[in-house]
């Protein structure tokens, strides 16, 4: 159920929440989790970008919370796959190749 809207997975397609956070032991920027469900209405019609206990989020990534979820949700789960597979997220985050020098936190914005 969403924290915010209290949809079910039946009425609304639920997910989590992923942000961008700096590392201060690395100084990289790392993906994190919070695994409050959020729905899909809170995040993108709603504009919710904290979780429950406040906590910054910047992506929303579908989950697959049964068969019937998970086919309606499949679409929206590529699509945030594949935008957190972009050259942006990768070099923000230097999750991909060398740890060579990546873009801040605001370049994601």
């Amino acid at each position: 159920m969403c924290f915010v809207t209290k949809q079910t997975p039946t009425e609304s397609i639920l997910g989590v929440g992923i942000s961008v956070t700096k590392n201060m032991e690395t100084n990289r920027l790392e993906l994190n989790c919070n695994f409050d469900l959020i729905s899909k209405t809170a995040f993108y019609n709603l504009g919710v970008r904290q979780t429950a206990f406040k906590e910054e989020i910047n992506f929303f990534l579908p989950c697959a919370i049964n068969k019937n979820h998970f086919q309606l949700a499949l679409e929206d789960l590529k699509t945030s796959l594949a935008f957190m597979n972009t050259d942006r997220i990768q070099n923000a985050t230097k999750t991909s190749g060398t740890q060579a020098k990546g873009e801040s936190v605001h370049a994601l914005n």
